[in-house]
């Protein structure tokens, strides 16, 4: 086991050796900017695009060094992406292919089917005077919670906080905090089943 994880760390420091030309572009846009933004983008977009396990090692070399926190044991599958500095993913957290976070806390444990979508909350564009609507508000920008222990299945849509040990069932959109503990599914998501919590379970 100790060797194992020697080179599982030597693997993983080779792959933020790898993507630091992109990470250091990432610090200074930070510094001149105070938000990061178009080079941030464009590299996040590039790490997504590479092949099998090295392109999982390069993606989380990438966010390891940009975001504001994120695990070396973690997977983030082919062609997902994260847009915004601010997230955090945190151990043993599992992101299936092509799936699109913005300012997300992804606790402990927490597993995400493909395609799955979870922008920074549900109002992060506003109505204009002349009836149309804004870009992204960077202050209406909400950091979106999940897990420890969730299971996010394929295609949902996710835009409030989901609860240790829950199960958001395929294709499903959330828009209101799911509690602990419970499956939801449908459109908008509503409870379909509850299950029995560990007694040592809490939040960390």
């Amino acid at each position: 086991r100790g060797m194992k994880d020697i080179l599982k760390l030597s693997v993983n420091i080779l792959g933020m050796a790898v993507v630091s030309p992109l990470s250091l572009g990432c610090w200074l846009e930070k510094k001149i900017s105070n938000r990061g933004g178009r080079f941030f983008e464009f590299s996040a977009q590039c790490v997504a695009l590479v092949p099998g396990l090295p392109g999982v090692v390069l993606r989380r070399g990438f966010y390891r060094t940009t975001l504001k926190q994120c695990s070396l044991n973690c997977y983030i599958g082919f062609g997902s992406l994260v847009t915004h500095r601010e997230a955090v993913i945190e151990d043993e957290v599992y992101i299936g292919n092509y799936n699109v976070l913005g300012t997300v806390h992804l606790r402990r444990g927490t597993f995400i089917a493909s395609r799955v979508s979870i922008p920074s909350g549900g109002q992060i564009h506003e109505r204009t005077e002349d009836g149309g609507w804004t870009p992204m508000v960077q202050e209406n920008l909400k950091t979106i919670e999940v897990g420890p222990k969730v299971w996010i299945g394929e295609g949902a849509l996710v835009m409030a906080d989901v609860a240790q040990g829950s199960l958001v069932a395929a294709g499903s959109v959330v828009v209101k905090p799911v509690a602990a503990n419970v499956a939801v599914a449908g459109n908008p998501a509503k409870v379909i089943k509850e299950y029995a919590g560990e007694p040592n379970e809490q939040k960390p």
